[in-house]
């Protein structure tokens, strides 16, 4: 179980490490980015509505925020998504995959539109919980780099979702618990992976 504590610590130790908080910031952005592109590849191009349009736009530009702060604080270094790039990159895309995959089994590959609303609930809810607590933790430590943006965002998107699930005749509450289930084992296992390469002294 990932409490707000052990993320803290984990916080605590890579801004101790420019290079490795660096690496873990463009993991962030990596994972801002699969969402984009799993929004476009997720929906055929004849029902892509503006607020789809807005959504992935927002998204790419959340994949460009922290890619820029990862640039700044890496002296240039972190140039791509190659693993080495990355802190525990194999995890991060392995939690969102597994995220994508579950709604996929439950729904059917042609119930695009649920498949989207589902995954993008589960991922957005953690998105806020995270970011929230990075910022607070940004803000108390005197960064002067911020996801308040980003934090804003996303809080819209969950929002916007959330009502978009309630005026469904499917509300999936059984299926929903599992998925929230699912997320959460994804997203502890990338964690822990985290800091298991901090200690680990892993660097490029």
């Amino acid at each position: 179980m990932i409490t707000p504590d052990y993320l803290e610590n984990i916080f605590a130790h890579l801004l101790k490490e420019p290079l490795k908080h660096s690496r873990f910031i463009n993991t962030l952005s990596m994972l801002e980015y699969i969402g984009a592109r799993k929004i476009i590849k997720s929906q055929i191009a004849v029902s892509f509505t503006v607020e789809l349009l807005n959504h992935v736009a927002e998204e790419i530009r959340h994949a460009q925020i922290l890619k820029k702060w990862a640039l700044r604080l890496s002296d240039k270094q972190l140039t791509t998504y190659e693993e080495k790039h990355l802190l525990a990159g194999r995890e991060a895309q392995q939690y969102i995959q597994t995220v994508d995959r579950t709604v996929e089994k439950e729904l059917g590959e042609k119930d695009v539109w649920l498949n989207y609303l589902f995954t993008t609930l589960a991922i957005e809810e953690r998105a806020l919980s995270f970011y929230s607590q990075y910022q607070i933790f940004l803000e108390k430590n005197g960064v002067d780099e911020s996801v308040t943006s980003i934090l804003r965002e996303e809080e819209r998107h969950l929002g916007q979702i959330r009502r978009l699930k309630d005026s469904l005749d499917y509300k999936g509450d059984k299926f929903l618990s599992k998925l929230q289930k699912v997320e959460n084992e994804g997203f502890n296992n990338w964690i822990m992976k985290v800091l298991e390469t901090i200690e680990g002294g892993d660097s490029l």
